[in-house]
């Protein structure tokens, strides 16, 4: 978790090319910024299970301590992703694998997967 924190400082955003990167694991940039970021477990957080909270606070140079507490965390039933994030997502973990254009034609097969007559014709969209 330090990890992907660190590169949303860093970078602005996460992809999961960055996140599983070893090179960037190695970037100094990223090594001094998880070095500044914390874990901890919080007990009655996880009695809460199988709801996912979460509570990120940030302390700032003055002083300050700015706190979030995420009741549902992004992608579960309680805060489902919009069909853009879900694209999104799949695309970029799609993407590096299949290339661009077969990966958003395979996002957009399955969009529609209730009109596809026949499934054979999302094979040639798998196959590398």
């Amino acid at each position: 978790m330090q990890h992907l924190c660190a590169l949303m400082l860093v970078d602005g955003f996460v992809t999961f090319k960055a996140a599983l990167d070893p090179l960037r694991m190695r970037d100094p940039r990223v090594i001094e910024m998880r070095r500044r970021i914390s874990q901890v477990g919080d007990a009655a957080l996880e009695k809460l299970r199988p709801e996912k909270h979460a509570i990120v606070e940030v302390f700032l140079k003055n002083g300050r301590c700015l706190r979030h507490h995420t009741h549902a965390v992004r992608g579960t039933v309680q805060n489902p992703m919009t069909r853009l994030e879900v694209a999104e997502k799949a695309l970029d973990l799609m993407g590096p694998v299949l290339g661009a254009r077969r990966a958003r034609a395979l996002c957009d097969a399955i969009w529609s997967i209730g009109w596809i007559s026949n499934m054979r014709a999302l094979r040639p969209l798998l196959v590398k």
